[in-house]
């Protein structure tokens, strides 16, 4: 994936891909056959890999994908006892017989790893650092398990208008703010913390939804068939249970993997045991400990 290779060639690739409103693909079958296709292909050509495993939608697609191709492969999944990712990984390993790995997480090693995710992304915004808390955790677990190759879902949200702020009041406003979210805010905000993190373990990851010829077809659909007013994410969910995820897991609403994981609310809990009002606070606390 050479377009991952800097920021300048990402943003060229996404400059070469934008598409007119008026010119997008209403054939949403079509569409689904393509991108299970290259989703295929994508993965058929990687062996012996690891998934970054939460139960939901993007992670349990690559896996279900990846045993349709007897593909070896190990998911791993981090949080809290009892978290919702950790419940759902659980289940949906169950359901399609997956071979899974959890590692459940102290406050001690959380605080820990936090130190470790501020040193390797020097930062310490709030955001930044809650969500590399749990790229930084689930890469850790994977290479003390021997992985030299991760898949992750990262750059779904993007391309099938998965997060809140796609909840537009027209369907163009939608397709732009798609574009937005790829020409502005991944590769800063998400890629580069990801490469890091990876960088910093020795380890490969790869990004499926994040695949030229996925942008392409995802880009291409009309947003009537990623989003209403109900559901974000409507095609890859159907494409999900037309390829044998049960419907409980391709229309489950995962929250961001801070939340799903447990990590935000020991930060809380933490947070007002050190006699803290905000979590950015506490995070502040930490690193005047670096």
């Amino acid at each position: 994936m050479e377009h991952l290779n800097s920021e300048e060639s990402w943003n060229k690739f996404i400059k070469s891909v934008e598409t007119s409103f008026d010119e997008l693909e209403t054939n949403s079958e079509r569409i689904k056959r393509q991108l299970k296709q290259r989703f295929t292909e994508v993965i058929e050509g990687i062996n012996e890999f690891g998934i970054l495993f939460s139960g939901g939608l993007d992670s349990s697609l690559l896996a279900l994908l990846s045993k349709h191709l007897n593909k070896k492969f190990t998911c791993y999944v981090v949080g809290t006892e009892n978290s919702e990712d950790v419940d759902y990984a659980k289940k949906v390993a169950s359901s399609l017989n997956l071979k899974l790995k959890i590692k459940i997480l102290t406050d001690k090693e959380i605080i820990e790893n936090i130190k470790n995710v501020m040193k390797i992304i020097k930062d310490n915004d709030y955001t930044k650092v809650s969500v590399g808390l749990v790229v930084y955790s689930a890469i850790k677990f994977a290479k003390e398990n021997n992985e030299k190759i991760l898949l992750t879902g990262l750059g779904s949200e993007e391309i099938f208008a998965g997060y809140q702020r796609h909840l537009k009041n027209s369907l163009k406003d939608v397709h732009e703010e798609c574009f937005r979210g790829l020409r502005q805010d991944i590769w800063r905000k998400d890629i580069t913390r990801d490469k890091l993190i990876a960088d910093h373990f020795k380890i490969k990851i790869i990004c499926p939804f994040l695949d030229k010829e996925i942008i392409k077809i995802a880009m291409k659909l009309h947003p009537m068939f990623k989003i209403n007013k109900e559901t974000k994410k409507i095609i890859l969910r159907e494409l999900a249970e037309d390829s044998g995820l049960e419907k409980e897991f391709a229309f489950r609403n995962r929250r961001a993997g801070q939340y799903g994981s447990g990590f935000d609310k020991v930060i809380e809990r933490l947070t007002k045991e050190s006699n803290l009002k905000f979590k950015k606070e506490f995070i502040e606390k930490i690193t005047d400990t670096l």
